[in-house]
């Protein structure tokens, strides 16, 4: 899509979704739906939460700027198994979680009236990242992230290099595939694909890393266009 416009296209992602909601509506109950976007409403989406109307038409809130202390400050934390999880509460969730935290008896306790303020939630993340660690430390990354996602909450795994390579999904979708490095002898090693498979439009053939100096005649030769005697000196310097 072509830049600026934001207006429309924040438009067109809230028309994106709401026509796949209906259409998962109608294949499940059988009815139809009728859907009306309003382009000022879809735009209050792209703003920062103390410019968003939304706020005072869904809390009756008017937000003052917080500076960096902002909802969800921090995001990681460290589990049971020394791996590491993205735990992000956001406001629609937070009596889920308050509900979790006090099965688990996780300190310390925000049960209380006053944490349903979101605004003393942004004063006091001190004590919410404070349960966000004695939470994740009771669990094993994968076990936090299950129970987590199965409550819809915000919760993923933070995967390093091996984690990836052998991440499920991927796997299934042949994201990664073997290449041979005939220079080295029988060396494979294995590239990651493209991001996104298309049924139509097929990705370039996987091809190894070039060699030092492998594409120099090309690059300076026709894409910088040096002339030859000038491209031989520098050879040979």
């Amino acid at each position: 899509a072509p830049a600026a416009e934001q207006a429309y296209h924040m438009a067109s992602l809230v028309a994106t979704w709401s026509t796949l909601i209906a259409i998962r509506t109608r294949s499940t109950k059988g009815t139809g739906s009728r859907v009306d976007v309003s382009v000022q409403e879809a735009a209050t989406m792209a703003t920062v939460q103390t410019a968003n109307p939304n706020f005072y038409t869904w809390h009756g809130q008017l937000p003052m700027r917080g500076g960096m202390r902002h909802f969800g400050a921090r995001h990681l934390y460290l589990c049971r198994d020394e791996k590491w999880a993205s735990i992000s509460i956001r406001p629609v969730r937070w009596h889920d979680f308050v509900q979790w935290l006090s099965e688990e008896r996780v300190e310390p306790d925000l049960t209380a009236e006053k944490w349903t303020d979101p605004f003393y939630r942004r004063d006091h993340q001190d004590e919410i990242e404070e349960a966000h660690i004695n939470l994740s430390k009771k669990f094993d990354r994968d076990e936090l992230v299950r129970i987590g996602q199965s409550r819809r909450m915000l919760i993923v795994p933070v995967n390093k290099i091996d984690d990836l390579s052998q991440h499920t999904q991927l796997r299934e979708r042949n994201f990664f595939e073997e290449v041979k490095y005939e220079n080295f002898g029988d060396l494979k090693l294995e590239h990651p694909g493209p991001a996104y498979q298309f049924s139509l439009t097929k990705p370039p053939d996987y091809s190894r890393a070039p060699l030092i100096g492998e594409h120099n005649n090309y690059m300076y030769l026709e894409i910088l266009d040096i002339n030859t005697n000038r491209y031989n000196t520098l050879v040979s310097e």
